[in-house]
């Protein structure tokens, strides 16, 4: 393996999940823990646990309150969330897609 293979970013299929924006970046960046989080916002810690790790989606309801308790815009967490679910569903479904005939322009 080359080195410029060894130094090369790994890059994942899909577009970033918001709950690991907020683990990585936006929590540490405003010193607040995954069990703050979840005190704040009323929500059992296994849950904001799984958003945090990518493995359960942001509701609406649930980036207002991120939202409420900690400044990250909530619009933001929701079209992170779109997009990723969007190139998920495209993935999975991709030849169930290409099957289906144009209608229109």
């Amino acid at each position: 393996m080359s080195d410029v293979e060894k130094n090369e970013p790994v890059v994942s299929a899909y577009p970033i999940h918001p709950g690991i924006v907020l683990k990585l970046e936006v929590l540490p960046a405003r010193g607040v823990t995954g069990v703050q989080l979840a005190e704040a916002v009323g929500t059992p810690r296994p849950t904001i646990s799984k958003i945090l790790n990518g493995k359960h989606p942001i509701t609406p309801f649930m980036a207002a309150r991120i939202e409420a308790a900690i400044g990250y815009p909530a619009e933001l967490m929701l079209k992170l969330q779109i997009n990723h679910d969007l190139a998920e569903v495209r993935d999975v479904e991709g030849e169930r897609l290409a099957a289906i005939r144009r209608i229109a322009a």
